[in-house]
């Protein structure tokens, strides 16, 4: 009875076919580079679930999972849901009853920086370690051991980078795309794409040009 109480509660995909009749459907906004992992997903497979009591939504992706608070607007107005077809035409799906925002919890990006800072010092302390080891000859003289050339301009990976992102806007609030590529000594191309997913750049005012982190990834909010 006890396993019974405690087992996850099984999730089935959603036919999104039956929308039609169902007048309840929720609309939900979250991150840019959430809903690009959902975009990945096979067709047919479940994507998390919500537990509306709590307004807690648990996205898994194979490797790492994410928790998002899920913040619920009751203020709906004759909101529908479509879906457009290959020749243009459109389909009503449902009228939208509830619309929420999910955003990450600040615990959780706090997390993701300090694990950066932990993999960052080990990197460092490895790195020492490589550039002092010496041979030492027979006559006491200092032989340096043949070390491969340490290449600090390798190109990241999306959430490597993303990381980092994350650790320097700790440092202060806004950035340049320019200021970004020399801290992280990743191309500017690199650092926009990034930027794009986690980022706002401002249009006005004295920091225009320059690049703050959305609200949602921001632990100020």
């Amino acid at each position: 009875q006890e396993d019974k109480a405690n087992k996850e509660p099984e999730l089935h995909p959603v036919d999104i076919s039956r929308l039609a009749n169902y007048t309840g459907a929720w609309l939900l906004k979250m991150p840019e580079d959430l809903a690009k992992n959902l975009k990945k997903t096979k067709k047919g497979a479940v994507l998390g679930s919500i537990d509306e009591k709590k307004g807690i939504i648990q996205y898994t992706n194979g490797r790492s999972s994410s928790v998002h608070r899920l913040h619920i607007n009751n203020d709906v107005k004759n909101t529908k849901a479509f879906s457009r077809s290959e020749d243009g035409s459109l389909t009503w799906l449902a009228n939208i009853s509830n619309q929420a925002v999910l955003k990450m919890e600040p615990d959780q990006i706090q997390h993701i920086v300090e694990n950066l800072v932990e993999t960052t010092k080990r990197t460092q302390k490895k790195t020492e370690l490589d550039n002092s080891r010496i041979l030492v000859g027979q006559h006491g003289s200092a032989v340096a051991t043949n070390i491969q050339p340490i290449r600090t301009h390798d190109k990241m990976d999306d959430d490597t980078l993303r990381r980092k992102l994350f650790l320097l806007f700790e440092e202060q609030e806004y950035w340049s795309v320019n200021e970004l590529s020399n801290r992280t000594h990743q191309s500017q191309p690199l650092i926009r794409s990034v930027l794009a997913q986690i980022s706002d750049k401002e249009s006005t005012g004295p920091n225009k040009g320059l690049y703050a982190l959305k609200p949602e990834y921001n632990l100020t909010h």
